[in-house]
């Protein structure tokens, strides 16, 4: 056996492993969410507390979202994601062995270093994968990742019902502990690496940089890369018009059937899951075939169909084309984040974490300020009426996108400067 192939099993198999520890760490955040907000509900017999609880966990998110970037590109970034899963771990537990007059005090705790470590695990490890799987394995580990993601959700979302009528809420709350201590302990003994060698961007990573300075070098990247800048608009957008779906699924299953709302609510999910593994795997051949060619409008067209599907199932009561609408919904949002995700991680190292924590900044403001348009549109328009509004958006912004980078005059641009350049070429010989 060759010492390439002996590599190439190995990190095949620290691919495996890691993608089981992401998924017990997805899995424990699922259940946490709705756990904690029927929890709070229970305590405080308060649906204004609950929806406060809900907005602190992502108001951690959104706050130390850059920060977390700006660490992940100075530390040891599986250190980062074991802290994140010991901090939800242990959060948990106290939860459950606290006098019954500090839980609410504790929920509200709880749910902000949720939201924080949420954030630290996954921008830490999507900066990592290039570096910790190599080349090669980038597709597929980005495939698995997103894969998994979407399964745990929809098992923990649906399962935490389930296992809260089974078990209560303490024992509920250690086992999902349960699930972020096993992702740590995963991870502790996984032989991977997730950052370049320091003295490879020792320049770019001045101990005299501050955050501030960081983050302004990051901008002014990003700006001078406006189809870059423009896929972080857009999923900006996306994330602002998913809100709408999130917060209505179980209004609409209220329409579609009173006496068992959860019944389509879980289907609907399931078949948005199946729909996101045929996506990411499909995309996956497409690239392994032809790399990382029109990449970015791939995305583009992508997150405008997953919009215009979602719109498609608040629009359908008959229940195989709506069925249908999530699947393609899900295929849609599977390649729009695995094309995303690639964009990113073709950036340097040293700038990596922090593009992520942006990207996830700009996805916790998105997705909360969508939340806070929506709840308040529900009250007087339709579950139809608020998903065209909110999902309205992106697919607007896509269309513009579209033209702007891709479309004829733009093509007809770029073709007039390679001739200029050939043809400069061809004078000096």
């Amino acid at each position: 056996m060759g010492l390439s192939e002996a590599d190439d099993r190995s990190s095949r198999r620290h691919l495996h492993i890691l993608v089981a520890s992401k998924t017990f760490s997805d899995l424990g955040s699922a259940l946490d969410m709705v756990a904690i907000n029927l929890y709070a509900l229970i305590l405080t017999n308060s649906e204004l507390q609950m929806g406060l609880f809900m907005v602190i966990r992502v108001v951690g998110g959104f706050l130390f979202g850059s920060y977390i970037g700006y660490l992940a590109d100075r530390m040891d970034r599986k250190k980062l994601m074991m802290i994140a899963d010991l901090v939800r771990g242990i959060v948990l537990i106290l939860l459950v062995i606290s006098p019954m007059t500090w839980k609410i005090p504790l929920l509200y705790l709880a749910s902000f270093l949720l939201g924080i470590c949420n954030q630290m695990f996954s921008v830490s490890l999507q900066a990592s994968i290039p570096i910790m799987v190599g080349k090669a394995q980038i597709i597929r580990a980005n495939v698995w990742l997103t894969t998994w993601q979407s399964i745990a959700m929809v098992v923990g979302t649906i399962g935490a019902g389930v296992g809260i009528g089974l078990f209560g809420y303490e024992l509920f709350f250690l086992i999902d502990a349960g699930t972020y201590l096993l992702s740590a302990t995963v991870l502790f003994f996984l032989p991977i690496r997730t950052r370049e060698d320091f003295s490879q961007s020792s320049d770019s990573l001045s101990s005299e940089h501050t955050f501030y300075q960081e983050m302004r070098d990051l901008l002014r990247t990003i700006w001078s890369l406006p189809i870059l800048f423009g896929m972080l608009m857009l999923r900006f957008a996306d994330s602002f018009g998913s809100a709408s779906h999130n917060v209505g699924m179980p209004i609409y299953s209220q329409v579609l059937d009173p006496t068992r709302p959860g019944w389509y609510v879980g289907w609907i999910w399931g078949i948005w899951a199946i729909g996101n593994l045929i996506g990411s795997q499909g995309i996956a051949r497409y690239l392994r075939k032809y790399q990382d060619r029109k990449l970015e409008r791939i995305f583009v067209i992508s997150t405008f169909g997953m919009s215009f599907f979602f719109i498609l199932v608040f629009a359908q009561p008959i229940m195989p084309l709506l069925i249908l609408a999530a699947l393609l919904a899900g295929v849609s949002d599977g390649v729009s984040t695995v094309c995303f995700q690639l964009r990113l991680q073709s950036e340097p190292d040293h700038i990596r974490g922090k593009l992520f924590g942006l990207a996830s900044t700009l996805h916790q403001v998105g997705f909360s300020g969508g939340m806070l348009l929506c709840s308040a549109l529900f009250a007087f328009f339709t579950p139809f009426m608020v998903v065209l509004l909110l999902h309205g958006t992106p697919m607007l912004l896509a269309c513009w996108y579209f033209r702007s980078f891709f479309g004829r005059k733009h093509y007809l641009a770029i073709r007039s400067l390679k001739e200029t350049i050939e043809g400069k070429g061809t004078n000096k010989r």
